[in-house]
């Protein structure tokens, strides 16, 4: 008893639901969860001093010269290219950020599992498999790591037929020894990013209790171009 570490338990539901592209004309429905994650502490509420009650504040933009209030579609991104500005809506500017229109996983290659790759710095293309680098994993330091790593299981609710797909891809993994390597964007509206998907087995304890359930651990790859990545060069 006095060795037993006391913790709060936390029910895993999946972040979301994504589609796994295999190839073009291949796809299977997974679940995407997060194993780790650290718990921050509550951000501070802004309470009335007469009524008590919570206080919601509110942003507005006005012109320097005349003092009008701008609406959100007035107010205009810019990016300097050559010398020149460049504007950007507010609509613009997300769609740009967002290659890929739905939330996806596509498998763009494969790497064998003792080596990783990076991103080249340039703008990233989906459906060119060869920005990807390999790189020796001895190579790669602890202040690599860029962002917690997710965990993908199959879903049979969207897509039938997608839990043997993916035990297959899995089983062929471990086979040939190697992780696929893919783009990974998890939401709308977010930044696209080169992962590399680590398969994982299954792991039961004496009692026949699951310990780890079978699968792929989506873990995001470093930027070529990050100023921590200078080492590997």
């Amino acid at each position: 008893m006095q060795e037993r570490v006391r913790k709060r338990a936390y029910k895993r539901r999946p972040n979301g639901h994504v589609e796994l592209e295999i190839a073009p004309d291949l796809k299977i429905s997974v679940e995407v969860y997060n194993l780790v994650r650290s718990l921050n502490k509550p951000t501070a509420v802004k309470l009335s001093k007469r009524t008590n009650e919570e206080v919601l504040a509110i942003t507005n933009t006005f012109t320097k010269e005349t003092g009008q209030l701008l609406m959100s579609d007035d107010v205009v991104k810019t990016q300097e290219y050559g010398g020149k500005k460049f504007a950007f809506s507010q609509a613009e500017a997300r769609e740009i950020k967002s290659i890929l229109k739905d939330p996806i996983i596509r498998i763009v290659g494969f790497t064998k599992l003792d080596t990783v790759v990076k991103q080249e710095p340039s703008e990233p293309d989906p459906a060119d498999p060869d920005t990807v680098i390999n790189k020796p994993l001895k190579h790669m330091k602890l202040q690599h790591h860029v962002a917690p790593a997710s965990f993908i299981y199959p879903d049979e609710k969207n897509i039938k037929g997608s839990t043997k797909l993916f035990k297959a891809l899995l089983s062929r993994c471990f086979v040939r020894g190697v992780a696929p390597i893919a783009w990974f964007m998890p939401r709308r509206n977010v930044n696209l990013r080169l992962v590399a998907l680590v398969p994982e087995t299954d792991d039961d304890d004496v009692g026949g209790n699951r310990l780890t359930p079978p699968g792929f651990h989506v873990v995001p790859l470093p930027y070529a171009g990050s100023s921590f990545l200078l080492l590997l060069r």
